[in-house]
């Protein structure tokens, strides 16, 4: 994921380049999708992702 991203404009990139909004609510839902695809099995769950867009704003995204 950060290779991905990583000094890149966000907006230019799939899923950002027009089907969803880089806004921070849906940046949290893509970083959990991506990173659980990777890391997620038996025995480790990403369930929770937090983007920090200030010191104090963030935007939660959770599995239920």
């Amino acid at each position: 994921v950060v290779n991905y991203l990583d000094h890149r404009n966000i907006n230019e990139l799939p899923p950002f380049d027009g089907e969803m909004n880089p806004s921070a609510e849906n940046l949290a839902e893509y970083f959990l999708r991506e990173v659980a695809r990777e890391v997620n099995n038996d025995r480790v769950q990403v369930y929770k992702v937090r983007v920090w867009e200030t010191d104090t704003c963030a935007a939660t995204y959770q599995v239920q």
